[in-house]
């Protein structure tokens, strides 16, 4: 993981992250496992068009084994958040943009009593964030929290083969026990609503 920031002293930054993994109790497909990945890159703009905005552009591509499928994704995503200042503690509200572009691999047994397609889908979607955070130091939370919440839709009409509607809500608190020893709990819950594929009847 590395990032470059404060460039030209403006504030801007790009950043990017790599990850590679192999899930032990992955289910193999064909007699092979996923060597599961993780890239992203992405840059940072603060205060767009002089308003007190901030902007990210990010991309990334993954690839991961689960629940006896394999899903190999990359997608895009455009960022606009604003710090509420009058608001304690940092909150930030965000709206967004994803593109995502999916494929799906499993076993011919999974496929049908899943109704799995192999094939390419896409997604896109739009939404809004919700960021308040209270912890005492980013760096290294010793006491706070932080909460979460987020509402957004795909549709057809946004070019995409997948709709639905998502909203998800996260807490993580943190307290510290002694010096250098930090108690870390949480929790987040993402459900999806009235989703439909371009291709399916149901």
């Amino acid at each position: 993981e590395s990032s470059y920031n404060n460039i030209d002293g403006l504030g801007r930054k790009v950043f990017s992250k790599g990850l590679l993994n192999e899930e032990r109790d992955q289910t193999p497909l064909a007699g092979k496992s996923l060597l599961g990945r993780y890239a992203g890159v992405g840059y940072f703009e603060p205060w767009l068009f002089d308003y007190p905005i901030d902007g990210t552009l990010a991309f990334n591509h993954k690839a991961e084994a689960r629940n006896n499928l394999w899903e190999i994704s990359r997608s895009a995503e455009a960022t606009i958040s604003h710090r509420v200042r009058k608001l304690r503690p940092k909150t930030l509200i965000e709206g967004f943009t994803l593109y995502k572009e999916a494929r799906e691999e499993a076993e011919g047994s999974v496929k049908d009593a899943t109704l799995i397609d192999s094939g390419s889908l896409q997604i896109r979607e739009v939404g809004v964030r919700h960021v308040s955070d209270g912890r005492k130091n980013l760096a290294w939370p010793t006491q706070g929290y932080r909460v979460t919440s987020e509402l957004s839709t795909a549709g057809f009409v946004f070019g995409g083969g997948l709709k639905y509607v998502k909203w998800g809500l996260g807490y993580n608190i943190y307290r510290e026990l002694m010096t250098n020893i930090v108690i870390a709990a949480g929790f987040s819950y993402t459900t999806y609503e009235n989703v439909k594929r371009l291709d399916s009847s149901n």
